[in-house]
Parts: structure tokens; C-alpha cells; sequence
């Protein structure tokens, strides 16, 4: 609950409980993530979707489908560079369920990892075959370890035309 108000910016919300006010874990603090109000509501001027901010950022946030212990936070970040659209499936699939319930889970749960920043001199103008891998992607037919496998190659070849 008090996660959620706080990506939705909502700080009125939060569930103090009892205890020492000054550990924040759990109500603003959340393992690396801090979110302190004001800077969120600065922050909220430059937002594009202040209709519903919360769906927003419901939207973006990949969703892990295990608990990871706190000392792997770092092997969470390494997964998610490997994960597709595959992956998403076989965890569905462990869920159970008929057929349309799997892909249709796995299908609203996977969340795409952004495209790289392309190096220069590197441009979709350049080498098209990059949209090509920025949908691929996008879909989670690749990973985005893969894409940056592909980018860097790409890249090579551009220099040394």
C-alpha cells in the first residue's frame, strides 16, 4: 500500500503503524528506492499523465514474479537484462491455467526493457535494420542483452565502412 502511494505521489495516504517514526523502511523507503514528497511534487509539474499517475506508473514498473533476497538485488538487475517475452511465458505457465489464461498473462505482465542509447556515429538512419531490433525487443523476442550484442555489432560494421 504505502509503495503504491508513494509512485502515485498520494504521501497522505501512508500507513505509519506503530513504532520509531524514524525508520521510514517500508512506509517512503523501499531497499534502494526513497521518495520524499516534495521532490515528487516538483517532479509532478513536468509529468505527462497527471490524470492518473498511478496508472502510469503501475505501467512501467516490470513486476518480479519471485522473492528476491535483499543481498540480490544485483542478480535481479542481470535477470532483467536477460528476460523476454519466453521467459515471461514459462512463469506463467508454472502458474497454471488454461491456454488463453497463460498467454494472456504472461502477454500483460511483460514489460519490455527500454532500447539502448545508440553510440555514435550510429543512427535508424544509418543502419534501419536497428528498427527491425527495437521492435523485436519491444515484443521481448530478444533480450536486451541481446540488442546490445546487436548494436555493438552493428556498430562495428558501420565503422569500418
Amino acid at each position: 500500500h504505502n509503495a503504491i502511494c508513494c509512485l502515485t505521489r498520494q504521501f497522505d495516504l501512508i500507513l505509519h503503524g506503530t513504532g520509531n517514526n524514524a525508520d521510514l523502511q517500508g512506509r517512503t523507503s523501499f531497499g534502494n528506492m526513497h521518495f520524499v514528497e516534495e521532490l515528487s511534487e516538483k517532479s509532478s509539474k513536468n509529468d505527462v499523465s497527471k490524470d492518473n499517475p498511478s496508472e502510469l506508473c503501475l505501467e512501467l514498473i516490470p513486476w518480479a514474479h519471485f522473492e528476491v533476497p535483499k543481498d540480490a538485488m544485483n542478480d535481479i538487475t542481470v535477470l532483467r537484462r536477460k528476460w523476454n517475452y519466453s521467459d515471461e511465458l514459462k512463469v506463467s505457465k508454472c502458474k497454471g491455467g488454461p491456454s488463453w489464461v497463460i498467454e494472456s498473462r504472461a502477454r500483460t505482465s511483460f514489460i519490455p526493457m527500454p532500447f539502448p542509447l545508440l553510440p555514435p556515429p550510429l543512427t535508424f538512419q544509418k543502419s534501419p535494420e536497428l528498427l527491425t531490433l527495437k521492435e523485436k525487443l519491444s515484443k521481448g523476442e530478444i533480450s536486451l542483452e541481446d540488442a546490445e550484442e546487436s548494436i555493438v555489432e552493428t556498430n562495428r560494421l558501420v565503422l569500418e565502412k
